[in-house]
């Protein structure tokens, strides 16, 4: 089925970025960021994602977690899908400063723009 055969694609993706980001005898390595669209969402009505676990073994942690699920859309759906996280920050090594923020793109893309400053 296609929708398993996309989630092999991205576990595959998200196990190669993890790996590329390891370090030598458990020795903290340089800050990491890895954002983008992960098309998925971790509220996935077709169950959970492998991709966020692997990630928080890897302790990364998602900077837009701490915004309320109804702000951090970031994929209106419009009607025609439900509204949904696909696009996520995933940050080691960082911390978050302020709030982060999801805001309509207008016009530059069918996503919204998901803002966060990290220190």
């Amino acid at each position: 089925e296609i929708r398993e055969a996309n989630r092999a694609k991205r576990l595959k993706a998200v196990e190669q970025l993890v790996d590329m980001t390891k370090t030598k005898r458990g020795k903290a390595g340089p800050p990491v960021i890895i954002a983008g669209d992960f098309n998925t969402d971790k509220g996935d009505r077709n169950g959970p994602e492998p991709i966020f676990e692997l990630l928080e073994k890897a302790k990364f942690t998602d900077a837009l977690g701490t915004l309320d699920p109804r702000d951090r859309v970031t994929h209106p759906g419009h009607g025609k899908f439900p509204n949904g996280t696909l696009d996520y920050i995933m940050i080691r090594g960082l911390s978050v400063r302020g709030v982060p923020a999801v805001e309509p793109a207008l016009s530059l893309s069918d996503h919204n723009a998901a803002f966060v400053t990290v220190q």
